[in-house]
């Protein structure tokens, strides 16, 4: 490239990352706090059923909302993401009811 070339100019992103404009992962925090005052206020069962029922929501959002998936809960491909929130949603249910009530 010569020296008197202006670069060429750079595309814009297609959207604005500011946290303001990113609701997915404002709710994807809510949702971690809810699960957090949960386990504290009712139990760690019920703290882990709020988690699981957290990530099986973001999960199938992933899965039915079009596009690239809003910023927040879209890292990979559209199967590796559901799989990864549906499964440890699916392991940590499992845990949950597998404890005896008496060892919590």
């Amino acid at each position: 490239m010569p020296d008197d070339a202006t670069p060429p100019p750079v595309p814009e992103p297609p959207a604005s990352l500011a946290p303001s404009r990113q609701p997915a992962m404002w709710l994807v925090l809510a949702g971690v706090a809810v699960a957090t005052v949960v386990a504290v206020l009712a139990g760690a069962r019920a703290g882990c059923f709020a988690l699981s029922g957290l990530l099986a929501v973001a999960g199938v959002c992933r899965a039915a909302m079009p596009g690239p998936g809003p910023v927040g809960i879209t890292v990979r491909s559209r199967g590796l993401d559901v799989f990864f929130f549906l499964a440890p949603a699916a392991v940590m249910a499992f845990l949950a009811l597998s404890l005896d009530q008496g060892e919590l």
